[in-house]
Parts: structure tokens; C-alpha cells; sequence
């Protein structure tokens, strides 16, 4: 007897689609926290933001400290990237995808830039609390009021103050300062695509353009298959 067909349905995946609102989001809030800070900051306006500029400029120096001031670029560049993914495959465009460049690769090189810029923020503010730590002990409500008013100095915020005073109450000042400037800059080399396996790449394709033999193509292919000797001089078969 023959046996009944089973008629197997194939689940279509669900393709990661981007929103295509906050890429302009995230740059229009840099923009708004960049004119923020260059009103208050470099004209010295008094309420020249307003009272929620003041607010939003205190708020922030209360979480982050001084880093604050890296918030517009970051967020600046997370959304340029956000939006140049989002355009390249799914703005209507034809391009198509290669083994180096395809939506899953491009996807996880802006995830990597999200992580590595809030990383870097991250690091600069715990720096911050580490550097403005004055052996007084930990209070986090004392680190949110001398972050939150004391705007024009070097402070950590709440979340960089709180960490940067563990660090230089149990390993001083020196160690922890070593090691998140090394994270900062890692941080910052990565966020930018200047990862390790990159820079290695980068390195063997020079040293491999160096070591490159110039020959016509007939003599290049040839080699591959049989053995010769090249001149050193000349660079020829």
C-alpha cells in the first residue's frame, strides 16, 4: 500500500527588519544635548536652554558625570550607523550581498558599535570617579549631589562614581586608571572598526602587498601548478 503524502509546510523566516524611526531618533536628540551643552557650556547662557535644558544638563551629569559631554557624538554616530545599515538593505536599494558585507554581517558591526561606544562612556565616567575619589568613603547620595551640581568639574555621576570609588578604595587610584585607559582606548578602536582580528588583517594585507610578485597572469597561473624560480631583482619568472 502506498502511504499517504505528508505535506510538510516550510516556516518562512522572519527577517530582522531595523526601525526605521530611530536612526533619526537618536540623531535628533544628539543634536538637541549637543546645543544644550554649547549653550550653557561654552556661552555661558544662563537658561539659555531653558528649564528642561537645565534639567536634562543636571540629570545627566547625576548618572554619568562628566562623560555626559560624549553623549551627542555617541549617540550621533550610533544613529549615522543605525541609518546607513537600515538604508543599504532595506531602503529600496539592489545591493547585493557578499560573503564580507551582507545584512547579517553589517547587523552585528552596528551591534558592536552600540556596545563599544556605551562601553566607552562607560569607562570614561568610572575614570572620572576614580580620579575625583577624595578617600571620604562611599555615599552614593553624596556622589549624586556633587555630580548632579557640580557641573563645570571632573565628576563620575552616579554610575561611574559609585564603580570608581570601589576601584580606588580596594586597589587605590593608579591600577584602576592603568586599566580603563587601556579599556577606552580598546573601546574606542573597536567602536570605530578598528578591532584586533581587523588590525592583524590589516597588517598581513600590507605585508602580503609587499611580498606580492608582479608577473602577467598566464605566468601566475602557471606557477601554481608547476614550480619556478623567481628573480628577486626583477620580480620575474
Amino acid at each position: 500500500k502506498s502511504q499517504p503524502k505528508v505535506e510538510t509546510v516550510e516556516k518562512n523566516e522572519v527577517e530582522y527588519k531595523p526601525s526605521a524611526v530611530l536612526p533619526y531618533v537618536l540623531i535628533l536628540i544628539s543634536v538637541i544635548l549637543a546645543i544644550c551643552f554649547v549653550t550653557i557650556k561654552v556661552f555661558e547662557v544662563d537658561g539659555g536652554a531653558g528649564p528642561f535644558g537645565d534639567f536634562v544638563m543636571s540629570f545627566l551629569s547625576g548618572i554619568l558625570g562628566s562623560a555626559m559631554y560624549l553623549l551627542p557624538i555617541t549617540l550621533f554616530y550610533i544613529g549615522v550607523n543605525k541609518l546607513i545599515y537600515s538604508l543599504r538593505w532595506f531602503g529600496g536599494s539592489k545591493r547585493k550581498p557578499t560573503a564580507e558585507h551582507n545584512p547579517a554581517t553589517d547587523r552585528k558591526h552596528v551591534n558592536l558599535v552600540v556596545t563599544m561606544s556605551l562601553l566607552c562612556i562607560f569607562f570614561v565616567s568610572v575614570l572620572f570617579g576614580v580620579i575625583n575619589y577624595d578617600y571620604s568613603g562611599f555615599d552614593i547620595a553624596t556622589i549624586w549631589s556633587d555630580s548632579a551640581e557640580n557641573v563645570d568639574g571632573v565628576v563620575g555621576g552616579i554610575i561611574g562614581g559609585s564603580v570608581g570609588t570601589l576601584l580606588a578604595m580596594f586597589c587605590e587610584k593608579l591600577i584602576p586608571i592603568i586599566l580603563l585607559v587601556f579599556g577606552i582606548i580598546a573601546t574606542f578602536l573597536s567602536a570605530v572598526g578598528l578591532t584586533p582580528i581587523r588590525i592583524i588583517a590589516m597588517v598581513q594585507e600590507r605585508r602580503a602587498a609587499r611580498e606580492e610578485l608582479f608577473a602577467p597572469m598566464h605566468y601566475v597561473e602557471c606557477n601554481k601548478l608547476t614550480p619556478s624560480i623567481y628573480d628577486p631583482y626583477s620580480k620575474e619568472p
